[in-house]
Order: structure tokens, then sequence, then C-alpha cells
């Protein structure tokens, strides 16, 4: 295996349509009849009986054929189809984690399901960085929660440590920003700030009055990522030899190209691509397409 990104495709969000017409020309006594599709952006005129019969027999005269004595077009069937295509552009993120003090495991639960107090948590980090709401994920959940954590246990009657909150935050890098620049602003938050904005952000919730003590704020990390795929897998691939060429995976790329580029080519490819991996290290393949579900990272290699 080698160090690639691979990357799963969401389902496509846009569509364009084609039109497709279809003709039909019969002999009128015994002969044939023929089913025409025409696909196109714009409708297709129909061809005059004269003109398709004298192009027909141009064709059959060519392949030492019989020709025909006459011939009948149809009034063609518009039919609308469509094609799906995915915006596929690169993103970067950026992501850090903030463990948060409270009083009571009872406190903690209810702020993990409360969605005024995480709508709270994710305003908190998008004024710390400067970014908007709408760029930050917050994924909350309860620490050191286990059952009878709020008593004294065993016979050392001894206690586990307090309840917390953890607050995973992803922030995606917006436009006229640089990954360096979120990082930068996450590295540089202090934790008395951070709890001051918070408990400000709380007000009005449930948890207005709540205890709160930020005990720690993550060093960040950044990860690149395409929009149009649900997943992005840093440094991780598949072995070749477990998989069938051209039955589970394709070689769309022995040259280098970047992400992006790879990510639109299997974006296009529909069906004959899965998933992509990129790679970029000399006289390896740069850009492969995975199909018929080989691949599947999560699940293991082979799945």
């Amino acid at each position: 295996a080698t160090t690639t990104t691979g990357a799963r495709r969401l389902n496509p969000t846009t569509a364009t349509a084609t039109t497709a017409v279809s003709t039909t020309a019969a002999a009128t006594t015994a002969g044939i009849k023929a089913l025409y599709t025409y696909k196109s952006a714009t409708n297709v005129a129909k061809p005059t009986n004269a003109d398709f019969k004298t192009k027909l027999n141009q064709k059959l005269s060519a392949a030492q054929l019989p020709t025909v004595t006459s011939a009948t077009v149809a009034d063609p069937v518009v039919v609308t189809t469509t094609t799906t295509t995915v915006a596929v552009v690169q993103t970067k993120t950026v992501k850090s984690k903030v463990d948060i003090k409270v009083d009571t495991c009872t406190t903690a639960n209810n702020f993990v399901n409360d969605a005024e107090a995480k709508k709270a948590t994710c305003k908190t980090m998008a004024n710390k960085t400067g970014v908007s709401e709408k760029d930050v994920k917050c994924d909350v959940s309860s620490q050191n929660c286990r059952r009878l954590q709020d008593e004294l246990v065993d016979s050392t009657r001894r206690k586990l440590a307090d309840p917390s909150i953890q607050v995973a935050y992803e922030i995606t890098v917006p436009a006229g920003k640089s990954a360096a620049d979120i990082s930068s602003s996450v590295s540089n938050i202090d934790k008395n700030a951070f709890q001051a904005s918070l408990i400000q952000n709380l007000a009005g919730t449930n948890f207005e009055n709540a205890s709160l003590t930020v005990l720690s704020i993550a060093a960040p990390t950044t990860s690149t990522g395409l929009s149009g795929y649900k997943e992005c897998y840093d440094k991780q691939a598949c072995y070749f030899y477990d998989y069938v060429a051209n039955t589970h995976y394709v070689i769309h790329s022995s040259k280098p190209v970047d992400l992006t580029t790879c990510g639109k080519a299997c974006a296009a490819a529909g069906a004959g691509c899965e998933a992509f991996e990129h790679i970029n290290v000399v006289n390896e393949p740069t850009c492969v397409f995975w199909k018929a579900g080989a691949c599947n990272i999560p699940r293991g290699n082979p799945p």
C-alpha cells in the first residue's frame, strides 16, 4: 500500500437536461420497421421521406445490400432525460477539540442533547476564529459519565474523574482565508476568554446559569477534502493484489494529476467510479478509480 488520499462520493446534486428524439421508418409492404434514437441538447428536425430514402439507399448500396422502394418517417417522440454532474471543489478544514468541565453528568448529558446549547458552542468558536457560523460544525459528547459517576464507588471510596463535555470542532476554511489563518486563530484562543464567550452565548438557554470551566483547547489539525464526497481518508489505501484490475479498480492516470482533477474525473465516470485514490509519488499510479464495492476502507481491506 502507498500513502494516498481516498474519497467516497455523495449523491450528485445538480442536473442538466438532454433530449432524445425517436423516429420510425417503415416500408409499406413487406419490409422493415426501425426505431432510431437521437441524443441532443436541442430538438432534432424530422427528415423528409424522400431524403431518408435517398440516404438509406446510399448506405445499403455501399454495403452491397438490397435497397428500399419507399420510406415513411413517423413524427418524432421527444423524451426528456437527465444527466447528473457533481461540483467537485477542493476544501480545507481545521479541527480542534475543547474540553469543558461541568458540575454533574446530568448537566453533561442534557447539554449534549440540547440544540440551543450546541448552537452556542458553535457560535463561540466562530466568533473566536472570525468565520461564519455556517462554516463551523460541532460534535458534542459527554465525558466521564459512566454509571454511578456521581457516587463514591468501590471499596476504596474512589471517585471517578469529573464529568465534562467535549466539543469536536470542524471549521471549513472560507474564501479569503487560509488554513494557516484559522489554525493560528485557534492556537491563540485563551481558555478564559473562550469560557467567557461561551457563557455569554448560552444566555437565554437552559444552561445560562450552569457551572462551566474550559479545561483545554487542543492544538488544531488541518485536512484536505473535496466537496461532493462524503468521506476522505488521509494516508489510507488498498492493496491492488487483493482485487482484479478493470473489475474492481481502473488506473485512470499514471501521470501526475492533482487531487481535484482526480476527483472530478471520478465524478464524471458515474458508476465506473464509486471512490478514488490519489497519490503524489513518482512512478506510481496517481489517480485510481475503485468500483464494484471494492476498497471500502471502513469495512477493511479487502471488504
